[in-house]
């Protein structure tokens, strides 16, 4: 099967990967992470404030909504895979590595398609290492570990061969003129309305005390105490110098949030030692950048907070250059 087709599942992330191999050669910037991120950078801002400090950046945004770090991981072996040999630039969002065990998307095809076997080890030490209670230890184990067989044996993977032999994908034919206009960047609220429980957290976060009072807390302390621990450092280095050998100058990206919900967070410092890391959630440290009606709800930034995000990202991009 693997001689067919190496593609292991009906992946939730190929329209964004099929998107990049449609427009290789017109960019050399990718942004990959979860919805803060697809939410919350516009390539054309991102680029056009590059631009002003004397740098030629050409950006698409590959995030999507639903996936989590190690899915990230997932993507940007694709795109190693699939994308022409060259230089590129790679934002990966930086977050917890917390595994959420058997939840609702426990076996669908997103999710195993996310757990190839190279990154069995990376995701077992994590959960090995997380704490008991979140999500119980066994649980986690044993879904990471039943999730990565599928993946590896194609099980249930005939249809989705069968399909794409009979109408394989042509870059050439792409026709997502919605991703193609903005690059990737979806505005929040246009997809919010689509998702109950999207809905129910903007309400939530509405009213102005509520934001005022988290972000007060916030400026305060950066995390909650019970957090601490749980980014898998070591890992997160391998990759940078791994992607850097394939040609990915890989920067960690650490998007602005309202909630303090991070595990590891105490450990970004640690790992900025040892690679390329943006820290971005920092409310003292960018003011301007944590206005309140910059966030559609605790985690997500709205259309606004999405382009002062992109132009203080661009800033920090061009002092890193400097």
């Amino acid at each position: 099967l693997h001689c067919v087709d190496p593609r292991p599942g009906d992946a939730y992330g190929d329209r964004k990967i099929r998107f990049a191999e449609a427009v290789a050669g017109e960019f050399d910037t990718m942004i990959v992470g979860s919805s803060r991120a697809e939410f919350g950078l516009v390539p054309e801002v991102l680029d056009a404030k590059l631009a002003e400090a004397g740098l030629e950046s050409r950006t698409v945004n590959l995030a999507l909504s639903g996936y989590r770090p190690f899915e990230f991981h997932y993507i940007a072996d694709e795109l190693r895979e699939r994308l022409p040999r060259g230089r590129y630039r790679l934002l990966m969002e930086l977050h917890s590595h917390s595994q959420s065990g058997m939840d609702k998307n426990y076996m669908s095809p997103q999710r195993i398609a996310a757990h190839g076997p190279s990154l069995f080890a990376a995701r077992m030490a994590q959960a090995l290492s997380t704490p008991i209670g979140t999500p119980p230890r066994l649980e986690n184990v044993y879904a990471i570990a039943s999730q990565t067989a599928v993946n590896t044996l194609q099980i249930g993977a005939g249809p989705r061969i069968l399909r794409g032999l009979a109408r394989p994908f042509d870059p050439s034919t792409f026709s997502d003129e919605a991703m193609l206009a903005l690059r990737g960047w979806r505005d929040v609220e246009d997809i919010a309305p689509g998702f109950p429980h999207m809905m129910r957290a903007r309400d939530i976060w509405r009213p102005e005390a509520k934001r005022q009072d988290a972000l007060d807390k916030k400026r305060e302390k950066v995390m909650l105490d019970r957090d601490a621990g749980g980014l898998p450092v070591a890992f997160l280095v391998d990759r940078a110098r791994e992607l850097e050998a394939a040609g990915f100058e890989l920067i960690y990206v650490v998007m602005p949030t309202l909630t303090r919900a991070f595990h590891g967070r105490d450990q970004v410092a640690a790992l900025a030692e040892q690679v390329q890391v943006i820290d971005l959630d920092q409310p003292t440290k960018f003011p301007a950048l944590f206005a309140i009606d910059h966030f559609f709800d605790g985690a997500h930034l709205s259309a606004a907070g999405a382009r002062a995000c992109s132009a203080v990202l661009a800033e920090q991009l061009a002092k890193l250059r400097s």
